[in-house]
């Protein structure tokens, strides 16, 4: 086994499982190479040695790109801000193209800190860097980003920039965040309601007999007239329900036994035993995944950015 292809092949291993350096020095993990074939042990190297491993493939890689990059005519990119789980302001700024074979390719170009203001400016000179460091800032012809205000500050001086870059023109909308947008405007005209008081009950019973007394389903105006209906809590509340429910093993039960009381017919002995056990399993509403979600996916499998030292 030659010491430089066994390096290779960790620096890949940790970089794009986004693996801890110390993990080469643990003993489970020299116990494993060994497992594999006992000689590695004398080939092994420590974090700091893997980290400049790291460092260099990632120039290597850069610049294996920017030769690339030369015999494409036009690129289009995607970007966008968010904080990381750590707490950092992230620019993600992929990059797509079409090669030779008429195949659609696209990569991360760059993950960067913007310790700075998030201005326009700002950003648009993080972006024209960043197409500076592959040469391909005469090859832009769109860009894609949400509707921050920002991003058409960012066009406007990327145009200042690049003579044959319109911000009319070669700005796009993210159609992910579009329909995002659609939807929480959809909910928010529904409604939404906030600190909803529940009540609370020692058992299902009690709980589907206070339903009773209050009448609840059994007047006419609940079931035909819904003139005055106000249907603003009503998808928190199934929501917020369901989250309830999933939570916990307990309150599953709880929930079954209250459908027992309110619908017996459901679970007559026949049903229950031909029948699996009802589960609550609806599902959550949460927002759809904007351009954040898709560049996080190339930050963790793309061999040039996934680098942290």
């Amino acid at each position: 086994m030659h010491i430089d292809s066994l390096k290779s092949a960790i620096v890949k291993l940790v970089s794009t499982q986004n693996l801890s350096f110390k993990l080469i020095e643990s003993q489970e993990f020299i116990d494993l190479m060994k497992l594999c074939n006992p000689a590695v042990e004398k080939l092994m190297f420590k974090a700091d040695t893997l980290a400049e491993n790291i460092m260099q493939m990632f120039w290597e890689s850069k610049a294996k790109l920017v030769v690339m990059f030369r015999s494409v005519k036009k690129v289009c990119l995607t970007c966008d801000l968010w904080t990381s789980p750590n707490s950092k302001p992230i620019l993600g700024i992929t990059c797509h193209w079409i090669n030779e074979k008429n195949e659609e390719k696209e990569i991360l170009l760059d993950a960067l800190e913007m310790r700075e203001s998030h201005s326009g400016k700002n950003i648009a000179e993080s972006v024209y860097n960043t197409l500076c460091d592959f040469e391909i800032q005469n090859k832009l012809f769109c860009i894609t980003a949400d509707n921050a205000s920002s991003n058409l500050t960012m066009a406007q001086e990327l145009a200042k920039k690049i003579s044959n870059f319109c911000e009319s023109k070669h700005l796009l909308g993210c159609c992910g965040h579009v329909i995002n947008l659609a939807a929480q405007a959809g909910l928010k005209a529904i409604g939404s309601v906030a600190g909803v008081e529940y009540k609370e009950f020692d058992s299902p019973a009690e709980k589907f007999r206070d339903m009773e007394e209050d009448g609840w389903g059994t007047q006419e105006s609940d079931l035909n007239d819904d003139e005055d209906l106000d249907p603003k809590p009503v998808i928190d509340r199934v929501r917020l329900t369901v989250k309830s429910i999933r939570a916990s093993p307990q309150k599953r039960i709880k929930f079954e036994e209250t459908v027992r009381i309110a619908l017996p017919e459901l679970f007559s002995a026949k049903a229950h035993m031909s029948a699996p056990r009802p589960q609550c399993n609806v599902p959550i509403i949460a927002p759809t995944r904007t351009l954040s979600a898709r560049i996080a996916k190339y930050i963790s499998s793309s061999p040039v950015i996934s680098i942290h030292v």
